[in-house]
């Protein structure tokens, strides 16, 4: 029963190699974790905010075409047909509530809030003009310049507010991924010095229990053969192979030492 748990050569090398391959693999398993946790986590942020930029540049661009068409308009009588047209196109609505959900942070929330309220103030002026329009191009052009002019400019002002907003964000994400990387590193990185260790006190031990002892058996029967001295060589390393091994080159060694004074 001892001879079946007798700690072997080959058990011991085997275990240590066990030990640094368990080392590697589990540290390869958390990084790997870390790296697909750290990707979906910051992709879909980063995505949601590149999402935010493009609409905010959307409706940026819709509020110039508005302005625009109305400005356009000022000097013609009959253009309060495009007017109630204007106030009956939905696209910056559509465009606003696309977003809404997909913001990361409260304050692209706020900014989106106050974009909405700014763009209702601003259709509501808008909503004067089929009573402004039959006053004559004068009335018309006071009406824009000091009246909507002001709301347009606020709206405006709130669209690239939210652009700015979401544009830092997606800086700040940056720094994050960048942060996170470093963080989910850390594990191989630790793994790698760990293992390190785990090879250098592997080859120590394999010195130790292998490489040694082969050493002072090859060195004591070298001493018995070239001067005739004794064979006493003591090697600990808990009656596994090298030292059955020892054992056995003692016993030949006295056998031989017996043959000769016999002769």
């Amino acid at each position: 029963m001892l001879e079946l748990i007798k700690p072997s050569i080959k058990k011991k090398i085997f275990f240590g190699f066990v030990i640094i391959g368990a080392i590697l693999f589990f540290a390869g398993v958390i990084a790997i974790f870390e790296f697909r946790k750290i990707n979906e986590m910051q992709s879909g942020i980063v995505e949601d905010n590149i999402k935010s930029i493009n609409t905010a540049n959307v409706l940026l661009s819709l509020t110039e075409d508005y302005n625009i068409k109305i400005l356009n308009t000022l000097d013609q009588d009959d253009a309060g047909g495009d007017i109630i047209e204007m106030l009956a196109d939905e696209d910056f609505m559509t465009q606003l509530g696309q977003i809404k959900g997909s913001f990361s942070s409260e304050r692209e929330s706020v900014m989106a809030d106050s974009v909405l309220f700014a763009y209702a103030a601003y259709m509501q002026v808008v909503r004067e003009a089929e009573n402004i329009w039959p006053e004559g191009y004068q009335a018309r052009n006071d009406w824009y310049f000091n009246r909507l002019q002001s709301f347009y400019v606020r709206l405006r002002d709130y669209i690239h507010q939210l652009t700015t907003v979401s544009q830092d964000i997606l800086v700040e994400s940056s720094y994050t991924m960048q942060d996170t990387f470093y963080r989910s590193i850390m594990p191989s990185i630790a793994s790698m010095l760990v293992g390190i260790i785990v090879v250098i006190l592997f080859n120590i031990f394999i010195n130790y229990y292998f490489v040694d002892p082969i050493l002072k058996i090859t060195k004591g029967i070298d001493s018995y053969r070239k001067y005739g001295k004794e064979y006493n060589v003591d090697i600990d390393n808990d009656g596994d192979e090298i030292a059955e091994l020892n054992n056995s080159v003692s016993e030949i060694v006295t056998d031989c030492e017996s043959y000769t004074k016999q002769q």
